[in-house]
């Protein structure tokens, strides 16, 4: 529940589990389902999915059915669930699972690379880690490869510089100012 400055109830106890208020909205679970309630303790969006997330820019992930979609404020799916696994949005594009491939959808939930990656990591400074095979490299949020997968291991880039892994050497590589 939820109590006032005096310590009264304004919302009794009945949720499993209860956020903090966050732009007049509060993240709830009851009986394994999360919604969301407003301050006076109705639901916005009731309780029906298996996960929800916080709302970033008015959208959140939600889970429902075994699968991932994207929904309103008002808990409408903006697009239906249809992932395995779905990553947070930055700057407008995130990574999305469907089997066992990854690829980039955005906030109206186009595909920007379809998923055809055995893992791909989420985009930083304009350059995403990829992995194809047992291999790892680098791409361009237009898709194309900065470093084709190549790498047994590698970090992310930091002021242009990488550290990447081949045949048991360390090494370091620069990719340039701009990442």
């Amino acid at each position: 529940g939820y109590i006032n400055m005096k310590n009264k109830f304004i919302i009794k106890p009945k949720f499993d589990f209860a956020e903090a208020f966050s732009n007049k909205i509060a993240r709830i679970e009851l009986k394994e389902k999360w919604g969301y309630i407003n301050t006076k303790g109705r639901y916005i969006i009731k309780p029906q999915f298996e996960y929800i997330s916080t709302f970033n820019k008015d959208i959140a992930k939600g889970k429902y059915n075994g699968k991932w979609g994207i929904i309103n404020k008002n808990g409408k799916f903006i697009f239906k669930p249809q992932f395995d696994y779905i990553e947070n949005f930055k700057n407008g594009v995130t990574n999305v699972a469907i089997g066992n491939k990854w690829g980039y959808i955005n906030t109206k939930g186009r595909y920007t690379i379809a998923p055809k990656y055995d893992w791909a990591f989420e985009f930083n400074r304009g350059i995403a880690i990829v992995k194809s095979g047992n291999k790892f490299g680098y791409i361009k949020k237009s898709g194309e490869f900065l470093i084709k997968p190549q790498f047994y291991n590698l970090d992310d880039c930091h002021k242009g510089v990488a550290h990447v892994e081949l045949n048991g050497v360390w090494f370091e590589i620069r990719l340039g100012n701009k990442y």
